[in-house]
């Protein structure tokens, strides 16, 4: 491995550069550093990684266990980034301030870079783009009063995961057994009763900012998303998966230095303190109910490169930007993920569920819907509470469990990301559908696909015969 992590390294310094952009300072970080005199600040390397990437698909080179590849890839990485950050480093090191580097993307994070730290950064010949960290806002919860265990019981109100038909996969013993889901979100309360007994366990919990040694959530967000895609007791897609999470949103926000460190845990896990990397057991789907309301956005793609260099099926959510045409966010937005709108429980387009087409090179989005008004699931108050909310965040991870079942049904879908969404794709459901006779992108929304639900509704029982 240290001789292909030699090589790829030779091969890349050769020319992997980026063109400068028009300016190396963004105009909002100018901006903060006027109004409050520093700020926490994105260093982009001229040094591209994506190179590295394109030297292991081209070598030929055959993996025989899941993991070796993208355990060639990191080693690759990390001496090249390694190698390239060494002068920025130095250069921090010496003005004593806190700052994080990342391998899965060239980039460094520094917390309060004040305004003569910022001039001498981007005048750094090694530096492409010096701009504000990226911190997305999580869309308020919006809650329904609070159900405990018993009138979940009494009620039996869960309905997203038989609209989709999860349940008469389970009926085939499809449960997800064998497979390993995760997500990307506020945490997770991992005592929660429908969470408790598949927990991952060792390496299966991630907590960039502060090291937390087990799975929490101060939010509630990423327990709700978790119970829709692993819960027990009905809840969930794929109940017998295992779950693996990380805290990439530390309370109502998610910072990219946290995007970016759960980025890399979930291609490479490692303990709760960073250490003893093992990239074979890296998840077979992630979840993301996250993103920026702003199309056509870049930052992100290195790590989705990455996990499709580990096998691991990126699912985003579309967005909660409303129903103008072009309203879908970053990343859900981009080429290599699943982007998912969301519908009510009567197959209705959700007001607030964010329409393609997509801005940039991410071509056809939304591509899938799913449920995503009022779904019930577990929630962080208490080891018995549930909830309703609403939000394409709801409505994501159940294409996310759902992707956990059709690989378990045909295990050659696993890691083959083309032959996960064309099977999605082929099984959506259209004929239920009801949209606003809304046309974006010269498509209207009653011909699929189309820029409002994508190819149609998830099907996981048409899916999986495709």
């Amino acid at each position: 491995m240290a001789q292909l992590a030699s090589l790829l390294i030779a091969v890349c310094a050769l020319g992997a550069a980026v063109a400068y952009p028009n300016s190396v300072l963004s105009n909002s970080l100018l901006k903060t550093l006027n109004e409050r005199g520093n700020a926490d600040v994105a260093i982009i390397l001229k040094s591209d990684v994506s190179s590295i990437y394109d030297e292991i698909a081209s070598s030929g080179l055959v993996f025989s266990v899941r993991g070796e590849r993208m355990a060639a890839i990191r080693a690759a990485l990390i001496e090249y980034t390694s190698q390239s950050q060494a002068n920025i480093r130095s250069l921090l090191d010496g003005r004593n301030v806190a700052y994080k580097t990342f391998w899965i993307t060239n980039r460094i994070i520094v917390s309060a870079a004040d305004a003569e730290l910022v001039k001498l950064l981007s005048s750094h010949p090694d530096v492409v783009q010096v701009r504000e960290e990226i911190v997305i806002p999580l869309e308020p919860l919006t809650r329904s009063e609070a159900v405990i265990d018993e009138e979940v019981k009494q009620n039996n109100p869960v309905r997203g995961v038989w609209i989709v038909k999860g349940h008469e996969l389970w009926a085939e013993n499809i449960t997800g057994e064998g497979i390993v889901t995760s997500n990307i979100d506020t945490g997770v309360r991992g005592t929660h009763m429908i969470l408790r007994d598949n927990f991952l366990g060792e390496y299966g919990w991630y907590d960039p900012s502060f090291r937390t040694s087990s799975p929490n959530d101060g939010n509630g967000h990423g327990t709700h998303t978790m119970g829709t895609i692993a819960g027990r007791e009905g809840f969930g897609m794929a109940p017998d998966s295992r779950w693996m999470a990380c805290k990439g949103c530390a309370t109502s926000s998610c910072a990219e230095s946290d995007l970016l460190g759960c980025g890399q845990f979930i291609a490479c896990p490692t303990l709760t303190d960073g250490t003893g990397a093992n990239c074979t057991k890296a998840p077979h789907v992630v979840g993301n109910s996250w993103g920026s309301s702003l199309g056509g956005q870049d930052w992100y793609d290195d790590v989705i490169t990455g996990w499709h260099s580990a096998g691991v099926i990126p699912v985003f959510s579309a967005g909660n930007a409303g129903s103008s045409c072009g309203s879908v966010g970053s990343p859900g937005d981009r080429q290599g993920v699943i982007g998912v709108a969301a519908t009510d429980m009567s197959d209705v387009i959700a007001s607030f569920s964010s329409r393609g087409p997509a801005t940039g090179n991410g071509g056809h989005k939304p591509e899938m819907s799913a449920p995503g008004v009022d779904v019930l699931s577990s929630m962080n108050a208490a080891d018995d509470h549930f909830d309703r909310l609403s939000g394409t965040s709801m409505a994501s991870p159940h294409v996310t469990g759902g992707v956990a079942l059709l690989i378990q049904k045909n295990p050659l879908l696993q890691g083959d990301y083309d032959a996960v969404r064309t099977a999605l794709f082929e099984g959506a459901e259209t004929t239920t559908l009801t949209g606003s006779s809304q046309t974006c992108g010269g498509l209207n929304d009653d011909t699929f696909p189309n820029h409002v639900f994508g190819y149609g509704r998830l099907d996981v029982v048409a899916s999986s015969k495709k």
